[in-house]
């Protein structure tokens, strides 16, 4: 379907390594392959952990759907491996999807960044987060599955290469 050409790359990130930072512009949502990558937001000068995203996770998406600036950084936690999925990709399925669809996502974007916005207090959405999973004694909600990232590589043509 894809012509034999590439529509997607992959990236590695070292620990440590932002993949992006808050406040940056969007051009990217990520695909984790193989790591851990932390999504934290600044508050009164110290970092807050909104999430933990593993294999098979999909992070940054909102801002590719909305076009707006990120709302929170993400940072490799181990050696991590991204599968990259640019605007051009994002906006071209996005075209073949139906409407309804579409208007839908980017009022549930500009609701996240609403509520989230409202959540920001001195006790952040971290906390409320950490608390929420050591309730459910899991490190994080994954998202997908193995078979979700295998399905997308599939789907949409995605070839080695670092960058």
């Amino acid at each position: 379907m894809n012509d034999g050409v590439k529509v997607l790359d992959r990236e590695t990130h070292g620990e440590g390594s932002f993949v992006f930072r808050e406040g940056q512009g969007a051009a990217r949502a990520y695909l984790i392959q193989k790591g851990k990558v932390e999504i934290i937001r600044e508050s009164g000068g110290e970092e807050q952990r909104l999430g933990l995203v593993g294999k098979g996770s999909i992070f940054g998406e909102m801002a590719l759907i909305d076009d707006s600036p990120r709302m929170a950084s993400a940072r490799a936690l181990e050696a991590t491996v991204l599968v990259s999925i640019s605007r051009d990709v994002f906006e071209s399925r996005m075209k073949k999807s139906d409407l309804l669809i579409v208007a839908l996502l980017k009022i549930f974007a500009q609701n996240i960044r609403t509520l989230s916005a409202l959540v920001n207090t001195d006790d952040g959405p971290a906390q409320v987060i950490d608390e929420t999973i050591e309730e459910s004694g899991e490190e994080s909600a994954e998202g997908t599955d193995e078979a979700t990232a295998e399905a997308v590589e599939e789907k949409t043509g995605a070839e080695g290469g670092t960058s």
